[in-house]
């Protein structure tokens, strides 16, 4: 026998019998944190306890506040375009007043507001901040219907509107499968009606395990999970430090 041979044997032997014998490592351990306002603090014990209510939540914007925003849009001041250029230098001012011509006098917020609103929305307060997330139930279950828990999780500059065309298919029962999917869109804290962490350090890490104890207080001690851009960053968290939590997962 070569020595080539023996060293390409070796090598398939040991891919074969090393992740049989070595044990898997324990995931590390995420500790619990305290994203709300006030003085910065660093022992668990002293965190201020979570109201663990489940609210529900729907967008409403005041009908001032709209009007502040038209205000504004009426008052704004352009500085004239560079001539013989496109966008090389930015935005150009004159194109800019053709987008606030149109928020000003063709955007219809109470339509977008109504569209925002045809899923059920709630928000609960995980280690000092409210999170808000979508919770879409099947329309249609039978006896045999597995109905498997779903999170999606958004990514930059996303929201969870980026997966409202998708929400019915995931929800409605089919003929040729035997599950359907209960879906649960959070929003990232600090995107869309998800309470920004008051205090400094929050990283992906932290929306994970933030997001494992919302599903553990939805009652799903296991669920899939997909997710793009931080969303992908954030699932792979999850897979990675609560193996026992997720039951798949996909990345984009």
């Amino acid at each position: 026998m070569g020595y080539k041979t023996a060293m390409l044997i070796f090598g398939v032997l040991s891919a074969i019998l090393i992740p049989i014998f070595w044990p898997d490592p324990e995931p590390p351990v995420l500790p619990d944190m305290w994203w709300g306002r006030g003085k910065l603090l660093f022992d668990p014990a002293k965190f201020p306890k979570d109201n663990p209510a489940v609210r529900p939540f729907r967008v409403n914007v005041m009908n001032e506040t709209l009007r502040d925003l038209n205000r504004r849009l009426d008052n704004t001041r352009l500085s004239d375009p560079l001539d013989n250029v496109q966008f090389q230098y930015g935005f150009r001012s004159d194109y800019l007043k053709k987008v606030i011509d149109y928020w000003r006098n063709t955007y219809d917020w109470r339509k977008e507001e109504k569209r925002l609103n045809q899923y059920d929305q709630f928000l609960t307060q995980i280690e000092g901040i409210d999170i808000h997330f979508l919770h879409i139930k099947p329309t249609k279950t039978n006896p045999k219907m597995k109905v498997l828990p779903l999170m999606l999780i958004h990514g930059w500059p996303g929201s969870v509107v980026e997966f409202y065309k998708i929400l019915p298919l995931l929800v409605t029962p089919s003929g040729d499968r035997d599950f359907v999917f209960e879906v649960i869109c959070p929003s990232i804290p600090g995107y869309g009606y998800s309470e920004a962490p008051h205090q400094p350090g929050f990283s992906m890490a932290d929306a994970a395990r933030v997001f494992v104890k919302l599903m553990d207080r939805l009652g799903f001690p296991k669920f899939y999970v997909q997710g793009g851009d931080w969303g992908s960053a954030i699932s792979t968290v999850i897979s990675a430090v609560y193996p026992k939590k997720y039951c798949y997962i996909f990345r984009l």
